[in-house]
């Protein structure tokens, strides 16, 4: 709504998505981009009536990041997916369009990890471009100590390295 205009989109589809300042004390950022194919505005009232979370945004702490299902530690991490919408168009349509897919998704991401002093799995990994599952979990902390809810994931099953500097933050 805006200004009273109920403006309401059909089709929609996910165009991009970036998980930003995903590091340590600092407040992550979703951005996320839809594209639909049919927009109708009126005046009608809404059916729905707005609900609002008094919950604080979860400053990122305690929020992991997974390697094949193994926590590592990481000071900071981002990912972003651009998805190319095509959309199928038909003269017999009354605005030119009458479905859209996803043609192209290019994922692209990257993070920080200290070197583990007992372990070279993951390095064997980066070295090897050997495919490895990636999860990211964040959630907000509850008025209970060592409780959070309203958990956001993100899980991307198939990543390989393509760049593997030596030194991590602070040549650590």
């Amino acid at each position: 709504y805006e200004d009273a205009l109920k403006k309401q989109a059909s089709g929609v589809l996910v165009s991009s998505l970036a998980l930003e300042n995903f590091a340590v004390g600092q407040i992550p950022n979703w951005n996320i981009s839809f594209e639909g194919f049919n927009l109708i505005e009126s005046l009608a009232a809404s059916g729905l009536t707005a609900s609002y979370n008094s919950a604080k945004p979860p400053v990122c702490l305690n929020a992991c990041v997974y390697i094949d299902g193994t926590a590592i530690a990481v000071p900071e991490a981002s990912i972003n997916i651009e998805n190319t919408i095509a959309k199928i168009t038909s003269t017999c349509s009354t605005n030119g369009t009458i479905d859209a897919r996803i043609s192209e998704r290019v994922v692209s991401g990257s993070f920080t990890v200290y070197q583990d002093t007992a372990s070279v799995a993951n390095y064997t990994k980066f070295s090897a471009g050997t495919e490895f599952s990636l999860l990211l979990v964040m959630g907000v902390p509850t008025s209970t100590v060592g409780q959070y809810e309203d958990y956001i994931a993100v899980f991307v099953p198939r990543c390989i390295i393509t760049e593997k500097p030596h030194a991590d933050q602070d040549g650590i």
